[in-house]
């Protein structure tokens, strides 16, 4: 065959785009059955040449009846989708078609022809018996031909290609594991209609329970007891419902958790230990006796506290009805007080009195009518008295201990007397300071409730308040006055709050001063037994001596405890009521009695009715208005004295979408707010942050005169100067010499940068208390709100009144020092005195109503020294 006859019929750039055209349809079209195809090739070699050539002519000859085209897409046609990768192979059939027709064509095959070789034929001869691609075939070198086969057949499937599905390659399965073995996944199954069986359906049981009631089977009574509605089966009657396990009902005994009405099964009870009920129910009762005294030595029982104002009807109410029950117990207290003192006053002999009420014949009867009064009096305040033994069994004594003190031994006295010697002519009784002491505990107790019903006014008050709450030691106020700060000091800042916490628990909160009481009771006690011992060592009988034991105690019992603390924040409460604020509790002078700190809000010293912006000037095109209402944005955020005078300079000052402080330095602020960077402060700030600032002559004089020039910058160029004056409080003066006398540190919290040491030092007078200026580090922190409060002092009413009220506060600290003062005076006089009156032998000409009236003298002092705070 001739060459033109090869190109013509069968070319290499022929075979090159039927090959490329053969791979691109086989990925998108269904593959040929290749066991046809090779059946085919195989007839095609015993046949004829012209048989042959018609059989290739199905593949890619050309000359046949239909194109080549349409013998493909014959061919394909409702085949299924071949795996691309027996492409190969289908090519290496269609070739041994071609070589068997083609003999030139072979010879290029099998090598043996290397005349006018062509480099894409070699590519593709060599694709075809590697089975690999180009790029892998550009690494290796070109396989050397193969020998010239006489008999040319088919080419066999290449196995490697083709494998099992089993020995392919397979992805790994991972088993899962569990952390925790929790036992096998429980499996639910699917309900099937089978199972559904006899489920309740609404409209059916509901049509069952209509007929029933209609046809009277269920009737539907009333019952008068609880009126519920009930029904009822006709013709049924209730089944007995069995008796619960025995082992639930002993553990529900056990661990007290039968209910109240729940009574224990009659078969419980005839067990053969026939101990389980009772003995269940002793023990739970001993657990709880035992779980309570566990809980009241360790002082954690809990108690009533005010949490929310939805309480504010309740706890009134209640704290009114213990003003009016203590009213009543001062009058009946007050009223049998008098009854005593008739009875003691009398003397023997006397002929105004019944012979009844009189020392002598029947002084037994006295005795016990005098006795009797007291008695009544000991039931009135018996829960003080209750407290007062309470408080001496965990020696910490409180005013209630005196109470219980001064009743008891002169009612031992009464005794003793009525057993030795009831007829006695010069007969003392000394029930009359007992009297004494239960009038003196009620009336302070009055006094406490009427106050605590005026605290609580004020705290359950709608109205913003002023308190005090405490700092940490990481504050600035820390490091400001460090110098002046000891171990227990206290540093505290006023600050705005809606609600105030702990009402109660300052309430009955029992003041340290009372400590005193653990040592001038006893100092007492042991007093009057020395003189007891003394006295019958000068020679007195045992009777005598213990006349004198029991005057001694009487007289020294002292009536100014009842009002040495609780007084002075009665008196307190007083001053405050008139400036609408509240000191809680009796111990709220001592708890701030460490207090060496106390920082409160610039406008408290530069009030805003005496600072004035005298003049402005703006720089480049900046409007004076536009300027103002940039100044009122940034401080109606920073707050101050400014802001209340910028807010009466414009009319309205809108709210920037977002600000925030990011520095704040001594003599400037630096403020990012609606996405520009703003600048406040003064020169020495500006030029710090490389901004030009204008100077001019006067600026320097008006800076000393108690004033301040103020520039303001937006992003990087200075837009206006603001000339400020400040004045100061002209009461804050009197207010920081208290301070001083408090032993208290003051710390102005301010963020206008004009307002310094410097400006502070030109305007205030006094000079010896110890104060600085400091920068707040946000508003919140200077000015800030908090929800709740935990505090003692309150006020509704401003900063300048809150500070008032915590100098009020440490006058009514000293008043209690100086009360101490007394009470522990009147005990020494006191006991000297008896002590020399019982060694003469003139104690027993005095009766009751001298000792009262000592007593009485003290309380002048004690009054006079609570009340001028």
């Amino acid at each position: 065959m001739s060459e033109k006859k090869i190109n013509d019929g069968f070319s290499i750039n022929q075979i090159l785009s039927k090959a490329n055209d053969e791979n691109e349809r086989s990925i998108s079209v269904d593959a040929p059955d290749f066991e046809v195809l090779r059946e085919k090739a195989a007839e095609a070699t015993a046949e004829n040449a012209d048989e042959a050539s018609v059989l290739g002519s199905e593949g890619f000859a050309d000359g046949a009846d239909k194109s080549e085209e349409e013998q493909l897409i014959d061919e394909y046609s409702g085949k299924e989708k071949l795996d691309p990768r027996s492409n190969t192979q289908r090519l290496r059939d269609m070739l041994a078609a071609k070589l068997n027709d083609d003999s030139e064509l072979a010879e290029y095959y099998h090598g043996t022809k290397t005349i006018a070789k062509s480099k894409k034929v070699e590519e593709i001869y060599s694709i075809i018996n590697s089975d690999k691609l180009p790029e892998q075939m550009s690494e290796q070198a070109v396989p050397e031909p193969a020998p010239v086969r006489k008999e040319i057949k088919p080419v066999e499937p290449d196995e490697a290609r083709f494998s099992d599905a089993d020995e392919l390659p397979k992805k790994d399965n991972f088993v899962q594991e569990k952390l925790f073995s929790f036992g096998d996944t429980a499996q639910f199954e699917v309900p099937t209609k089978a199972d559904e069986h006899g489920k309740a359906t609404f409209d059916d049981d509901y049509e069952e329970l209509s007929a029933k009631i209609i046809s009277g089977e269920l009737t539907i009574e009333k019952e008068e007891v609880d009126s519920q509605l009930t029904l009822g089966v006709d013709g049924y009657e209730q089944e007995e419902q069995p008796m619960e396990d025995t082992k639930d009902i002993n553990l529900r005994i056990i661990f007290d958790m039968m209910d109240k009405n729940e009574e224990i099964p009659e078969e419980m009870k005839k067990l053969e230990s026939g101990k389980i009920g009772s003995d269940m129910e002793a023990s739970s009762k001993v657990r709880r006796k035992k779980t309570k005294r566990a809980v009241k030595e360790s002082g954690q029982e809990e108690s009533f506290e005010y949490t929310s104002r939805e309480q504010n009807s309740t706890i009134y109410t209640m704290l009114a009805r213990a003003v009016k029950l203590s009213r009543l117990k001062l009058i009946a207290v007050a009223l049998l007080a008098i009854g005593i003192f008739y009875l003691e006053t009398a003397t023997y002999g006397e002929a105004s009195r019944s012979v009844f009420l009189r020392p002598g014949r029947y002084g037994a009867l006295y005795i016990l009518v005098d006795l009797q009064l007291l008695f009544f009096i000991a039931m009135i305040m018996l829960v003080s008295i209750k407290n007062g033994f309470k408080a001496i069994s965990q020696f910490k004594l409180t005013t209630d201990s005196v109470l219980a003190l001064a009743i008891t031994v002169p009612s031992l006295f009464c005794v003793v007397c009525l057993i030795f010697n009831p007829t006695y002519q010069e007969l003392r009784l000394y029930n009359l300071m007992g009297a004494a002491a239960a009038v003196a505990s009620s009336l302070i107790k009055y006094l406490q409730c009427k106050k605590d019903r005026y605290c609580f006014k004020i705290v359950a008050s709608n109205r913003e308040k002023f308190a005090a709450e405490v700092l940490g030691s990481e504050a600035g106020e820390a490091g400001e006055f460090y110098k002046y700060l000891v171990e227990d000091s206290v540093l505290y800042t006023v600050k705005r709050t809606d609600f105030v916490s702990g009402f109660f628990k300052r309430v009955n909160k029992r003041p340290e001063s009372e400590d005193i009481l653990n040592l001038l009771m006893p100092f007492i006690l042991i007093l009057s037994v020395a003189l007891f011992g003394v006295c019958f060592l000068l020679g007195n009988g045992v009777f005598e001596s213990y006349i004198y034991a029991t005057m001694l105690f009487c007289t020294a019992c002292p009536l100014t405890a009842f009002f040495m603390i609780s007084l002075p924040t009665v008196a307190a409460n007083i001053v405050g009521k008139k400036k609408v604020s509240a000191f809680i509790g009796t111990a709220v002078a001592e708890e701030y009695a460490d207090a060496s700190v106390l920082s409160f809000a610039d406008t408290e010293v530069f009030p805003a009715h005496l600072v004035n912006i005298t003049s402005i000037k703006t720089y480049g095109n900046n409007p004076v208005d536009e300027v103002m209402t940039k100044l009122g944005m940034l401080f109606d955020y920073l707050e101050g004295p400014l802001k209340t005078v910028i807010s009466n300079m414009v009319d309205r000052i809108p709210k920037p979408a977002n600000v925030r402080l990011i520095d704040a330095s001594a003599d400037g602020l630096y403020i990012i707010m609606d996405g520009k960077d703003y600048y406040l402060g003064k020169r020495s700030y500006m030029r710090h942050n490389r901004l030009e600032a204008p100077v001019d002559e006067t600026d320097e004089v008006y800076a000393k005169n108690v004033g301040s020039v103020m520039y303001m910058a937006i992003n990087d160029a200075v837009v206006a100067k603001i000339y400020v004056k400040y004045s100061i409080n002209p009461e804050f003066d009197d207010l920081l010499a208290a301070m001083y006398r408090a032993d208290i540190c003051v710390g102005i919290k301010t963020l206008d940068p004009n307002i310094n040491n410097e400006l502070l030092a030109k305007g205030i007078k006094f000079k010896k208390c110890p104060i600085a200026i400091l920068k707040a580090g946000t508003p919140e922190s200077m000015n800030g709100k908090c929800e709740a409060i935990d505090t003692g002092i309150v006020t509704n009413d401003s900063l300048h009144t809150f500070l008032k009220m915590f100098i009020v506060c440490d006058k009514a600290r000293h008043a209690t020092k100086s009360n101490g003062i007394v009470n522990i005076a009147s005990i020494i006089l006191a006991v000297f005195t008896v002590a020399f009156l019982s060694i003469t032998g003139a104690a027993l000409s005095f009766g009751s109503a001298t000792m009262l009236l000592f007593q009485l003298l003290w309380l002048i002092p004690v009054f006079a020294i609570s009340f001028l705070l």
